[in-house]
């Protein structure tokens, strides 16, 4: 792959030098309204557990800490990102968080959730993974990370997640070019890209014919981990992603 080009995802494995480069310009997607617009879309799924402790798969820059804190009210948050560059931002939030909440701690950890166990975080309350699964193959995400995922939970935790269905196709769906551009307006990411010295936005690299998991397929690697009480919370993209709730 040549320099200067971002690699924002993969349906089968992400590249680490150029997630690593992605940080540099996270925020300005996230300040997109298709991105609140899922974000609110998880959001929508989060339970209050004071005190409690909840994981934050793929939390970015932590710019999800605040609402969590809000809605859950936990003791303990822990961030966990494949990006080192993004944990660094994250930690300045975190910081700022814990100076304005009291009561709550937040600590990052840099890890590939594909290649080392969560087991060592012990039991937590719920774990939030917002668009995760959308990077990884389905038999990870299943034979995998979601056996980890549920291996922590204590019991009634639970998993809340918001992925991609078998309706989106990223290569055929206009709905997903929306993303990109929205973003090609957004003069803070040009500009972050320009001081970068990265030439142009992004490369997708896909499997040739991938579909995503059906909506019925996460049901049942859902139920391969005996979740229960599986709720779907919300739609996003006319049923293209969607957000489900379960407990272990």
């Amino acid at each position: 792959m040549s320099d200067g080009v971002i690699l924002l995802g993969s349906v089968s494995e992400i590249n680490h030098e150029n997630w690593q480069g992605y940080a540099g310009c996270y925020d300005c997607f996230t300040s997109l309204q298709i991105y609140k617009d899922f974000w609110k879309s998880t959001l929508r799924g989060l339970l209050p557990k004071p005190g409690g402790i909840v994981v934050d798969l793929g939390c970015g820059q932590g710019g999800g800490f605040e609402e969590i804190i809000k809605r859950v009210q936990p003791g303990l948050i822990i961030g966990v990102d494949y990006s080192s560059e993004m944990l660094k931002m994250a930690e300045q939030e975190a910081y700022r968080l814990m100076k304005k909440h009291s009561g709550v701690t937040i600590s990052t950890v840099n890890r590939d959730i594909c290649k080392k166990s969560l087991r060592d975080f012990g039991k937590v309350d719920a774990v939030i993974a917002h668009l995760v699964s959308y990077y990884l193959s389905a038999e990870r995400w299943q034979n995998f990370i979601l056996p980890e995922i549920f291996g922590i939970l204590n019991t009634d935790g639970y998993l809340l997640s918001t992925d991609a269905t078998s309706e989106f196709d990223f290569r055929r769906d206009i709905s997903g070019w929306q993303f990109f551009v929205e973003l090609a307006l957004h003069p803070m990411a040009m500009k972050k890209l320009k001081e970068q010295g990265k030439p142009w936005l992004v490369k997708i690299q896909s499997t040739v014919g991938h579909r995503y998991p059906t909506y019925e397929d996460r049901l049942e690697m859902l139920k391969s981990v005996n979740a229960r009480d599986i709720q779907t919370i919300s739609w996003v993209l006319n049923k293209k992603f969607v957000t489900l709730r379960a407990h272990k």
